[in-house]
């Protein structure tokens, strides 16, 4: 499961793939995102809930890619952040965990 989940990590995070797969799915093929357009944010996502006693417990979680992106429409710019998750199974949480993710994400680039 690894393997694979490394293999597809780096082919999704070819800028040309990842523009593709969101104009695929988001816009019927139709090329609104571009690749150049794109630019890597850190993976990396650090959480900080509450434990047992009130206690900040931080929790590390690592999000396979996430892009963000500029696109101008009309004269007006539209900020996007895209990510993406593989699964080889179904997992019914995983858009509550992708949720959170971003989440925090937009939480750590307004702070930033």
């Amino acid at each position: 499961m690894a393997e694979k989940d490394t293999v597809t990590k780096e082919y999704m995070k070819d800028s040309v793939v990842f523009a593709d797969v969101f104009n695929f799915y988001m816009y019927d093929g139709k090329e609104i995102i571009r690749p150049e357009q794109l630019k890597p944010l850190d993976t990396t996502e650090i959480i900080l809930p509450y434990g047992e006693d009130m206690d900040i417990v931080p929790i590390q979680k690592y999000r396979d890619v996430i892009k963000i992106a500029t696109v101008m429409t009309d004269s007006n710019a539209a900020y996007l952040l895209l990510g993406i998750e593989n699964q080889s199974n179904i997992h019914y949480a995983m858009p509550v965990r992708n949720m959170e993710l971003l989440g925090n994400k937009l939480n750590n680039l307004d702070a930033g």
